[in-house]
Parts: C-alpha cells; structure tokens; sequence
C-alpha cells in the first residue's frame, strides 16, 4: 500500500484592510473662546477584508487649558480612559477602539455604511490659545498604505469678552451739599474670559449750567 500518495500542509490567511482617515473640525478657522469646537473623525475602511480591532489613537495639544465636554461614536466603542471628558493643560491622549470588525466600506450606503466609522469629539477652552488635534487609525489587519492613516487639524482660539455694567447712586435722592457716590460694577460673562489688554472705564459726567 503507497503511503506517500497524500500530503498536507496548514497555511495562514493573514487578513488586509486599508483604512483611512479624514478629520476637520467647525467652526471653519478661528474660534471665539467659549464657543465649542467639534472634531469628526472618519475612519473608512476599503478592504478587501472586514478590520478587527480598528483604534483611534487622538492626541490634543495646545499652550493652555481646555475641556473635553464629549466623545461620541456612530458604532459601539471602548475608551481608555474610559471617559475622556475632562479639563487638560497642554495635552490630552485617548484610545477609543471599535467593539466590532469594521466592514468594507459600501458603494453609497445608507446612513450609517458598515464600512466607515465615525468619531465626534467636542472641545471648549475660555482663553486663547492654538489647538492641534491628531488622529491616528489602526487595526489588527495588514494595512498596505499606512500614509493615510494619519490625520492633523489645527485651530486659533481667539480671546472673547460679554462684558456687562451695572451702576448705583447713593444717597437718592440727595440733598444739595450732600455727598453723592457712584458704585460702578463690571462683570465679564459665565462663560468667556477677556484676556490680553488691560480693560478701561470712562464714567463722563455732564455740565450742568444755570
């Protein structure tokens, strides 16, 4: 009986996925302090194979102070931190990975296409400063252009300032001889912070003639 008529061997089909990544945030340009900034980042993914473990690695930098107040996602995800909502200085980095394979990208798709991840990330900050966000998309599948799967967006937050005055007298009404006191107030709003220059109140009062 033949026993070398038969063979065998076990190969590995390593799976290929080229992903890539798009960001922009809005406003468009400049952003008044106070106002809120939202980042949207898409993560596409065009194949052949569906991509397990796709990971946004987000990374903020600035030369001040400023809060995340959201993170949302189109698709089920996990976070580390867990919940990156937060006030930062200087830099803020997160990892939010899909819980699910990210399918190939469909030809029109519908609202939600099987194939494209979505990523919001909301920033605030009450004082100017430059704000750089850097996305970076992986998975655990071949990627054979990884020079797409890094995406920069950068932004001036410009100072900005809700003044307000309140002005009281003091006796009222007041005799002839009397002393009279003026009690000005300025606030700046809950929200805003006015920096850069020095504020400046011109209180004018009118001649009165006889």
């Amino acid at each position: 009986v033949p026993t070398n008529n038969a063979d065998g061997a076990d190969f590995y089909v390593e799976a290929v996925a080229a992903l890539r990544i798009t960001k922009y945030g809005k406003p468009d340009g400049q952003v008044e302090a106070g106002e809120t900034l939202r980042y949207t980042v898409v993560v596409d993914n065009y194949g052949p194979s569906y991509a397990a473990g796709v990971s946004i690695k987000d990374i903020l930098s600035s030369d001040g102070q400023f809060r995340i107040t959201n993170v949302g996602s189109d698709r089920p995800m996990t976070c580390a931190p867990t919940s990156p909502v937060g006030t930062y200085t200087n830099e803020a980095r997160f990892d939010c990975t899909l819980n699910a394979a990210l399918q190939v990208l469909a030809a029109g798709g519908g609202p939600v296409n099987p194939g494209r991840w979505i990523l919001t990330i909301d920033v605030q900050t009450l004082e100017a400063q430059d704000i750089n966000n850097t996305a970076t998309a992986t998975s655990q599948a071949l990627d054979p252009d990884m020079s797409n799967n890094q995406a920069t967006v950068e932004h001036e937050v410009t100072a900005s300032a809700d003044l307000r005055i309140a002005k009281t007298d003091s006796p009222d009404p007041v005799v002839a001889g009397e002393q009279l006191t003026y009690n000005l107030t300025v606030t700046n709003g809950e929200f805003l912070l006015a920096t850069g220059d020095d504020g400046l109140l011109r209180d004018l009062f009118p001649v009165l003639q006889d």
